[in-house]
């Protein structure tokens, strides 16, 4: 494979009763499940290619616990890999804070990683398609 794309169920945000990832007792635990599924695409990725992995924030005891900035460093500690980017996405279909002392939070990182410093992205090929959908999107809007 060429890139790998995650996005695990936030730490005990839902019950999805099935055992899924998300339901652990721990952060710890949860991180460890995390860390065993960007193991897994590590192994597949070709050495060339890419994992990113988007991750939620979590509110613990009243902290913003930080677990997507945690899990980028232990997967850094733990495999041989280069974190490239942090790209942050804005979320456009905010929901409201049960709580009225804590402002939405409407971002979300995506942690793109590579397993060598001389890994393949068609930045080019990339930016092109881009234009070309951008100049599609202005001639709708000029319509």
């Amino acid at each position: 494979m060429d890139l790998a794309i995650t996005s695990s169920t936030y730490y005990q945000q839902r019950d999805y009763d099935c055992g899924s990832i998300g339901n652990e007792t721990t952060e710890e635990e949860y991180m460890n499940k995390l860390l065993s599924i960007f193991n897994e695409c590590s192994r597949v990725v070709k050495t060339t290619g890419a994992l990113v992995f988007n991750l939620g924030y979590k509110y613990l005891n009243g902290n913003l616990s930080l677990i997507p900035y945690k899990f980028a460093l232990k997967a850094l500690e733990n495999n041989k890999v280069f974190l490239i980017n942090q790209i942050t996405r804005t979320k456009t279909n905010l929901t409201l804070r049960q709580e009225n002392r804590k402002l939405i939070q409407s971002t979300k990182p995506f942690f793109v990683f590579a397993k060598i410093k001389e890994y393949c992205f068609k930045l080019n090929e990339y930016l092109s398609r881009l234009d070309r959908k951008n100049k599609k999107q202005l001639l709708i809007f000029q319509k």
